[in-house]
């Protein structure tokens, strides 16, 4: 290894090299563990200068190279170099078009609602120039915890300039992002926004006839046998301590809990928590209640970004990748290394 090292002793190589694995680490688009570090203003603005200073190192180290060898022949080892530093100068240079002309930012949607702009790090909104909706969220935990296990929303893609082309649903779920029309939309987060017309669903046996319901929070309803059914309270994460119920303000659905009340037509008045998450059914004489999904009162964020300079940043680095292989394939495979050394 020492040997690679004392062959690649171009300065402003070495430099490069070691600044552009610096930003690739911290810049590049595909570190979804970095996202959040790097969304933040002032994080933006140093790479957006390191971008700028990355692609003027990769030009001038591209530059003073072919003047090098300007003094001797071009060999098989010597295209290599230039192959990777042009490589490395296209994915630079990638970074900094899509920091120019592409995009990053959030869209925040209602679970129902639609959107049509989205938010950059400063608070600005910007049209998308299409409608993005979101058809149905939905947030899976571990059995028998309330750790999340998936995010998922159903989202709707439409063009709110020309109305004859199609809808198309897709689900967007973390770690599988989808494209509409060049903007790569990620699930970044979600969030409870209820409101009056939160409503949830309930399922509900009464003599082994099912009915399904939508019911408002805090409205009551009628059911088949007379029976009045109320939900009077929710939680979004609710445990048990020693039996008693105990309600914790969070902000999204990680064990979500349903009080509902049963009035009956003699008068009995009956309560009980249920949480669907559990697949908790509660059973009274002849009723069985479930609940099911809930709806308009959650909405999801969206990570959304367009990078139409992202085919340059993967082919620079395949043209820097191959060169960088064949350069050492071309040196330890030579008799003498020594002479390639002297030859380079």
């Amino acid at each position: 290894m020492s040997h690679l090292f004392t062959n690649l002793r171009c300065i402003p190589l070495s430099v490069l090299l070691a600044f552009i694995g610096g930003v690739l680490l911290v810049g590049s688009s595909g570190m979804e563990t970095l996202k959040n570090f790097a969304y933040r203003p002032y994080i933006a603005d140093i790479l957006a200068v390191l971008k700028i200073v990355g692609s003027t190192a990769a030009a001038l180290s591209l530059v003073l190279y072919l003047i090098r060898r300007t003094r001797a022949p071009f060999t098989r080892q010597s295209l290599a170099m230039i192959g990777l530093h042009a490589g490395l100068l296209a994915m630079v240079v990638s970074m900094g078009l899509d920091f120019a002309l592409g995009f990053k930012g959030f869209v925040y949607i209602r679970e129902g609602e639609s959107a049509a702009t989205w938010f950059d790090d400063a608070g600005n909104e910007r049209p998308l120039g299409f409608l993005v909706q979101c058809l149905n969220f939905k947030l899976d935990v571990y059995p028998g915890t309330t750790r999340p296990e998936r995010y998922a929303s159903t989202i709707r893609f439409s063009s709110s300039r020309d109305d004859t082309v199609p809808a198309s649903s897709l689900l967007l779920a973390v770690n599988s992002p989808q494209s509409y029309q060049g903007v790569t939309f990620y699930q970044q987060d979600c969030g409870l926004a209820p409101r009056k017309d939160s409503a949830v669903e309930v399922n509900v046996a009464v003599r082994d006839r099912e009915m399904s319901y939508l019911i408002a929070i805090g409205e009551p309803i009628q059911l088949t046998d007379g029976t009045f059914l109320l939900i009077e309270d929710f939680s979004p994460t609710i445990t048990f301590v020693k039996g008693r119920p105990q309600t914790i303000d969070a902000d999204q659905m990680r064990n979500p809990g349903y009080l509902i009340r049963l009035v009956r037509p003699s008068g009995e008045d009956l309560s009980h928590w249920v949480m669907p998450y559990q697949n908790a059914k509660w059973i009274e004489d002849d009723l069985v209640i479930e609940v099911g999904d809930f709806k308009n009162l959650e909405y999801t964020v969206l990570s959304v970004a367009k990078t139409p300079f992202a085919w340059l940043f993967y082919a620079g680095g395949l043209v820097a990748g191959l060169s960088l292989l064949l350069y050492t394939f071309i040196t330890f495979g030579s008799r003498s290394f020594s002479e390639a050394s002297h030859e380079y």
